[in-house]
């Protein structure tokens, strides 16, 4: 009689253990389910936690924790695309002779820009944006060369390290078989590469940094108000207090205005071009909305 109570007690317990585990079983399905839905309702919000942006192959952009003991970075900021790949397009690489040459190509600009503002927007403090970027620079049948840098907001500017400038990987890749080990540049050591830009300053001969103007808009993070890299903003009417009356000043004849520089149909033509061909492929990889690829369509459209 004992034995069959105790046997009884055993039965029950096992049952009560079973039950609790199917429910658990089944709110973590339920919690999953309403995951997967939660996503698929507010992609915005799977977006914002995108910390990698694979461009194309041996292209990336990625979010990666920032260097140990450097101080925390003016992160995240919300960068203008079009005044980042202006800024980008006037970075040069220096060789041993002092020859300089652009650092990207004109469609690579426009492959880079976007994702890279999307990091920026994304980044913590504690992120630096790591950038891998290939292309073929020295023409259509040379084997393409990769650029690798880390950038990061501090001190009010757009700093970037580079560490290769021309990294030639193939070799590699066609005589292991195995990815490249892509290099970063570093705040503690000057990599060999020299850079030079009219419209940065150099910290370092690896080291560019680019001015950033006060956000005209709220920023993603309000304290500390982060800088945002803006197109230049037409000249603003100022008004000053009325200087006291000065003698009347006879006007010396005013120049007819020198004609302005007009670029060839067909150079501004192929340029519209390729502009569009490079938006399109931003498209079709993901990396812009239809509604963005469809506004920058019709603004590039307008300069005709």
């Amino acid at each position: 009689m004992k034995r069959a109570s105790l046997w009884l007690k055993l039965g029950v317990v096992s049952a009560i253990v079973a039950s609790n585990v199917g429910s658990a079983q089944a709110a973590g399905l339920f919690e999953s389910i309403r995951g997967r839905e939660a996503a698929q309702a507010d992609p915005n919000g799977a977006q914002a936690k995108r910390r990698i942006w694979r461009i194309r192959e041996f292209s990336t952009v990625q979010l990666l924790a920032r260097e140990a003991g450097a101080p925390e970075n003016q992160h995240p900021v919300k960068l203008n695309v079009d005044a980042l790949r202006l800024a980008l397009g006037q970075f040069k690489s220096v060789d041993m002779r002092g020859k300089q040459q652009a650092l990207f190509d004109a469609e690579e600009l426009v492959e880079i820009s976007e994702p890279i503002a999307q990091a920026f927007a994304n980044a913590e403090p504690g992120d630096d944006v790591l950038l891998v970027s290939s292309a073929r620079r020295e023409g259509f049948l040379a084997p393409p060369t990769a650029v690798t840098a880390r950038l990061f907001i501090e001190g009010g500017n757009l700093n970037f390290i580079a560490h290769d400038t021309g990294f030639d990987f193939v070799h590699i890749v066609r005589s292991t078989s195995m990815s490249p080990n892509f290099i970063y540049g570093t705040r503690g050591k000057a990599s060999d590469v020299k850079l030079a830009s009219a419209s940065a300053s150099n910290r370092r001969a690896d080291w560019l940094t680019v001015s950033l103007t006060q956000a005209t808009t709220a920023p993603v993070q309000p304290p500390p108000p982060p800088m945002v890299l803006v197109a230049p903003p037409p000249a603003a009417a100022t008004t000053f207090a009325t200087p006291p009356a000065a003698p009347p000043v006879v006007a010396a004849p005013v120049p007819a205005p020198a004609a302005p520089i007009v670029q060839p149909a067909d150079a501004k033509a192929d340029e519209i071009e390729r502009r569009l061909n490079a938006l399109k492929q931003l498209r079709d990889k993901g990396l812009i909305t239809d509604d963005e690829y469809k506004q920058k369509r019709k603004e590039i459209l307008q300069s005709l």
